[in-house]
């Protein structure tokens, strides 16, 4: 998860011009775990970015670390070629929880959480990076298949590229509860109003036809994720995490001219920051908020092109 050392991040989401919504603003959402929650229940997010002066949004997997957000695919793509010239982009998510029946046509909504991410995509090109930001991609979709998985080699690592993007500038909104009816019609009682949830499911598995008949199948629920910390950025609490935090490190390759891109997260479930990195939860003037604590150092960017889900925002 790198980041360019500065601004420790704050758990409330502090609005920008363009991440403030301008429409329906009471489904605004401050939280910033609740971006957290919602980027680790969605599988898809739609990347925007402008090719040759015309807006281009196509639908990518995605895996987030802390509050860095891995996205990857072939190294000829050219919207990840385009992405990755420090250019401005921006991610949209969204999940649908149901449909809004009202009395009246006009109120008729859905109920959804929904996410907007502005930023400046960052190329990983250093190796232990890369495989950390495929890991997480992969863990995300498919918890587990890391451990029982052939890991990449040379030609599968030379022919994808992964960008990272932080999560410093997002919007987060959100629907839930009954249709908003006027009080005329709910008088009128001529319709019947309410909700009705949308529900996904995964079925179960369909082996390979090319599998040997004893192969057995390995627990699969992708549903499940695995437990998550509880964290504190400068004492205040966190949010879930991803299955790799442990990872401590200086990566290169920083953006918009910084030396280096520098991580630090600290602590874990049931043990002790100082006992997991040898008590270097001060480094980089990160505050410590706590016996199980950690800290973590990022970077903002500017101006880029605005993805959001149509009818919602």
């Amino acid at each position: 998860m790198p980041f360019a050392s500065g601004t420790v991040i704050a758990m409330t989401l502090s609005p920008t011009a363009r991440s403030t919504p301008r429409q329906l603003r009471e489904r605004t959402r401050r939280d910033r775990v609740e971006l957290y929650a919602l980027l680790d229940s969605v599988l898809i997010c739609h990347l925007g970015v402008l090719i040759d002066g015309a807006p281009v949004v196509l639908p990518t997997g995605y895996g987030r670390d802390c509050d860095t957000l891995y996205l990857h695919g072939s190294c000829a793509a050219t919207s990840l070629l385009a992405a990755a010239q420090e250019t401005p982009v921006c991610v949209a998510v969204t999940r649908l929880d149901g449909l809004v029946y009202a009395r009246s046509a006009f109120h008729h909504s859905m109920n959804y959480s929904s996410a907007v991410i502005h930023g400046v995509a960052r190329r990983v090109t250093d190796a232990v990076e890369l495989l950390h930001g495929l890991e997480i991609l992969v863990e995300h979709l498919a918890p587990g298949s890391w451990a029982h998985s052939r890991p990449p080699d040379r030609r599968e690592l030379a022919a994808t590229m992964v960008l990272a993007l932080d999560l410093a500038e997002a919007s987060v909104k959100a629907r839930t509860g009954p249709p908003g009816d006027d009080d005329s019609d709910v008088a009128a009682a001529r319709a019947w109003a309410g909700v009705l949830p949308l529900r996904t499911h995964w079925g179960n598995p369909l082996p390979c036809p090319r599998l040997p008949p004893a192969t057995r199948c390995p627990p699969i629920s992708p549903t499940a994720r695995p437990p998550s910390p509880t964290w504190r950025y400068n004492g205040e609490i966190g949010a879930a995490l991803s299955p790799t935090w442990r990872h401590i490190g200086k990566w290169g390759g920083g953006v918009r001219g910084s030396a280096g891109v520098e991580r630090e997260v600290v602590g874990a479930p049931g043990v002790d920051a100082a006992d997991d990195v040898g008590g270097v939860a001060q480094a980089q003037g990160v505050q410590r908020g706590g016996g199980k604590a950690g800290g973590v150092t990022l970077r903002t960017d500017h101006d880029h092109p605005h993805v959001e889900p149509a009818g919602l925002w």
